[in-house]
């Protein structure tokens, strides 16, 4: 499993993009957008989890990974969530109420084509249940 200190070597590869949020800053109003309510609920939990110690950091899509060319463009694939832990492992979130097979696809392929990443889906029905958390593909060992 990688460690975030790797990830600026990764960086230099053309097939992940690490978003630069001074940058991103620039290009948006301060206040901050989730996607959806599932994403935001999801953010909370997330800052709940920091508060008692279980996570150390978390970031809403700081990184982009190209799965594809295609005739018309590039195929991208971009996790909702960079979430770091205090023994320094990470895992990259996507939060979904309803999954379409085209973002399923998305999602098996990115785990298979970057196993060192940690791939999760994250889901829950209803705002009382628990989130239900399925790991994706494979994670290389070093």
């Amino acid at each position: 499993m990688i460690i975030l200190s790797q990830l600026a070597a990764l960086k230099k590869k053309s097939a992940l993009t690490i978003v630069d949020k001074k940058k991103a800053a620039k290009k948006k109003p301060a206040t901050h957008c989730y996607a959806s309510l599932l994403e935001l609920d999801y953010a909370n939990y997330l800052d709940a989890l920091k508060m008692a110690g279980k996570v150390l950091a978390w970031q809403y899509e700081p990184l982009s990974f190209r799965l594809a060319d295609k005739d018309k463009g590039q195929v991208w694939y971009k996790p909702d969530f960079l979430v770091e832990y205090p023994d320094g492992t990470f895992t990259l979130d996507e939060v979904k109420g309803f999954m379409r097979t085209a973002d399923r696809i998305r999602l098996l392929v990115c785990a298979s084509k970057f196993s060192w990443f940690r791939f999760r889906l994250v889901t829950r029905k209803k705002k009382s249940d628990p989130w239900t958390i399925e790991t994706i593909g494979k994670v290389a060992r070093d």
